[in-house]
């Protein structure tokens, strides 16, 4: 069991050190329980069926959360890698034969919103240049 801002299971001291039966915890502990579970439900919540298959035998956030944190972006690598793709595809963005105003327009917002995710921008300028 790990331990993730400040949550530790509550345990039990004697002869060795093992988790505490919920019947003796206190108050403060059995709050501190139900943040850990209410996070990891959200944590959960936002997982696709493949990682949560994988992850939902976790006990605490930081069990789910570091593995998540480095698949999706939050390490400084994958950051800069992403930020460097997103930055090719704004470049190489053109209106595709067939393609609507509106198709092309709304496929140009989700590029800029991927940069927006990142942290990324760009100035209003070079956008609407890009876009004519």
């Amino acid at each position: 069991m790990g331990c993730y801002y400040g949550f530790v299971p509550p345990m039990k001291e004697g002869d060795q050190i093992v988790p505490k039966h919920r019947s003796t915890f206190t108050h403060e502990e059995t709050e501190k329980m139900a943040r850990n579970y209410r996070t990891l439900n959200m944590l959960f919540c936002g997982l696709d069926s493949n990682r949560f298959s994988c992850m939902s035998g976790c006990d605490t956030t930081k069990e789910v959360w570091d593995p998540v944190e480095t698949a999706y972006e939050r390490t400084s690598q994958v950051r800069e890698y992403k930020i460097s793709l997103y930055i090719h595809q704004y470049e190489i963005f053109k209106m595709q034969p067939r393609e609507s105003i509106k198709d092309m327009y709304m496929c140009f917002i989700k590029k800029f919103n991927n940069f927006k995710s990142l942290e990324k921008t760009y100035i209003n300028e070079e956008m609407v240049e890009k876009v004519l």
